[in-house]
């Protein structure tokens, strides 16, 4: 019924993203966004503002909009729900087609290939919905309305809501029959608005501060979040220009990644750049990293229980932002706290007792937010993230 024109509109859409793809750089293809207006039978329950992502999953995308653009989607239900995991919808079946066959697809629909990416199952993440067969999405797509991280690589994450989770939510609680379709049936109207074109900010790298030494010969590394990513991008390196990079991997969800088996007695340099489904931002600034000798890379593997830190947030009485450093030896140590650049605003030299050592630092010249501490201790350094708040 939709074949014909569902594959011209799909080539259309497919020409429409490759032509933005050759005039816009790769970094920087336009996400399209649209309204889902949801009713329950004639009741508006409200709009779902969504956002896709051709930079991670153009073949999607390119289905989705030539969908929009034949309005298959109009009067098609939510036909699943499942509070805690997400809320489903899409099929032509559900349209005008008998109950038990909503969820069952149309076959003469074209299939769509799997996209697999390192996006994260996050609340409002939208993916394809599919039989066992991976490559077998077509029209229909489900919305998570918590995290669902068991999704991760099997299934096709291609868009997010942007605005609208708590109609999502109401639809998620209807009252449904033992197949999880609603009782009272939910129907959408998706029309397309304008397209976002924001380019992310590059990340700030937080831990190992720069030119750090004696690192483990596995090191966890950070960076700040930044608000609208779904991928973050790493690269490890002995070279400076990257050409030998070790590390090229996506990540979302998080912002540190554990960089295991480097070698010992080794310069490394690292970067990060943010993905946020159309664009990619420029890399952070290049850190530095050096990591021990064979002996110490060893022990350096057992830094938390040789010192280990723990911190408060700032006193908001007595301004004072208070660590406790539980050591296994007595010995001297150099305390140094970092604004969120790395630029160092407080050293001091400290005598550590075996067992756990408490001491401040007064906050009443600080600026509420986030400072890096390191402790150098027996020639081991640890480092972290702690908060000054008001």
């Amino acid at each position: 019924m939709y074949s014909r024109f569902f594959r011209f509109a799909l080539s259309f859409s497919i020409l429409i993203l490759g032509f933005i793809s050759s005039t816009y750089s790769q970094t920087a293809i336009p996400k399209p966004q649209y309204i889902i207006k949801a009713y329950r039978d004639t009741a508006f329950l409200g709009d779902i503002t969504i956002e896709l992502f051709p930079l991670i999953a153009p073949k999607h995308v390119a289905n989705f909009d030539s969908l929009v653009q034949l309005k298959l989607y109009d009067s098609t239900a939510f036909h699943r729900v499942v509070p805690g995991f997400v809320i489903q919808g899409g099929d032509p079946n559900s349209k005008n087609k008998p109950r038990n066959t909503w969820g069952q697809g149309d076959p003469s629909q074209q299939t769509i290939e799997a996209e697999f990416s390192k996006i994260a199952y996050q609340r409002g993440i939208i993916g394809a919905a599919r039989s066992n067969d991976i490559n077998s999405a077509t029209s229909q797509f489900f919305i998570c309305v918590a995290a669902a991280r068991n999704l991760d690589n099997t299934y096709t994450a291609y868009g997010r809501v942007v605005a609208g989770m708590p109609v999502a939510d109401n639809i998620v609680r209807s009252a449904k029959d033992a197949n999880d379709n609603p009782l009272q049936k939910i129907i959408m109207l998706i029309s397309p608005i304008a397209a976002n074109t924001s380019i992310p900010e590059a990340p700030l790298l937080l831990q190992p501060l720069d030119s750090t030494t004696n690192v483990g010969i596995a090191r966890t590394l950070s960076w700040q979040a930044i608000s609208d990513a779904v991928l973050y991008k790493i690269e490890v390196a002995q070279h400076p220009n990257f050409t030998d990079s070790t590390l090229s991997i996506g990540i979302s969800g998080i912002t540190t990644f554990k960089a295991a088996n480097l070698q010992p007695n080794t310069r490394y340099y690292w970067r990060v750049k943010s993905n946020n489904g159309g664009a990619e931002s420029a890399y952070s600034a290049v850190r530095t990293f050096s990591t021990a000798a064979s002996a110490a890379a060893e022990q350096l593997t057992e830094m938390e229980s040789y010192i280990h830190v723990s911190t408060t947030t700032a006193d908001v009485w007595n301004d004072l932002l208070t660590f406790n450093a539980q050591v296994n030896d007595n010995g001297r140590a150099l305390f140094e706290l970092f604004d969120i650049t790395g630029k160092r605003i407080w050293a001091e030299r400290l005598i550590f007792e075996k067992g756990t050592n408490t001491h401040s630092v007064t906050t009443d010249n600080l600026w509420t937010g986030i400072y890096l501490y390191k402790y150098t201790f027996k020639g081991l350094e640890v480092s972290g993230r702690c908060m000054i708040g008001r």
